[in-house]
């Protein structure tokens, strides 16, 4: 993995999830942007800002532990903030999380193409808010939190954006149909996020998942 971009303004901020004490652990990756903020400002709002609805589909066995803040500027340190056991920070779900399973939060700005969409990923999901393979009652409520919640980071002056770090593949095929992967970059930015869309169907890191996807 290439070093971290520079990017004037855009903080890095890491999710850490977990699922019961010692269980295994997720991340959700999202990235904010003031030229002129803090970290400490930052954390302000985030825990000004996030809400249990966020959460609504997954398992009360995860909650997020802390948030690792990187300022994207190449000099300033990362910093670590314990979440405590609030609510905002926590799942809400009965039943128990599926294996592999993660909802899916698509990412749109005001540009077109892969370096301006972006997707969010939020693990544990229960079993008990899934039907047939798609999330299912607390959809639409979720969907609405996640809206708020992009309204209230723009409103408290570091808006959530799609940071693109510059680099990344272009696949194509060579001789005997062999997928060949070139090095690809570009200069690394930021665009603000425009509309966040909260998906019916789970996503998994398992590349096949995308033939269940649009």
């Amino acid at each position: 993995m290439p070093p971290l971009p520079v990017i004037n303004g855009v903080y890095r901020c890491t999710f850490d999830w977990r699922a019961g004490l010692g269980g295994p652990t997720a991340a959700n990756v999202m990235h904010f942007q003031n030229t002129t903020g803090t970290i400490t400002a930052l954390w302000t709002a985030l825990n000004a800002n996030v809400t249990a609805a966020m959460w609504n589909g997954i398992s009360s066995s995860a909650s997020i532990f802390q948030v690792v803040i990187t300022p994207l500027d190449g000099t300033t340190a990362t910093a670590i903030f314990t979440t405590g056991s609030g609510a905002a920070w926590s799942g809400s779900a009965t039943g128990d999380w599926i294996p592999q399973a993660a909802g899916v939060i698509g990412l749109k700005t005001a540009h077109r193409g892969r370096q301006y969409q972006g997707r969010l990923f939020t693990p544990f999901i229960a079993e008990t808010v899934v039907t047939n393979g798609s999330f299912s009652a607390p959809l639409a409520a979720t969907q609405v939190a996640w809206d708020n919640f992009r309204s209230a980071m723009n409103t408290s002056s570091y808006p959530w954006v799609v940071a693109s770090y510059g680099f990344g593949f272009h696949k194509s095929r060579g001789s005997g149909g062999t997928i060949v992967l070139t090095p690809v970059t570009w200069t690394p930015h930021a665009n603000a996020v425009l509309t966040n869309q909260y998906q019916a169907t789970l996503g998994t890191m398992r590349r096949r998942q995308t033939r269940l996807r649009p």
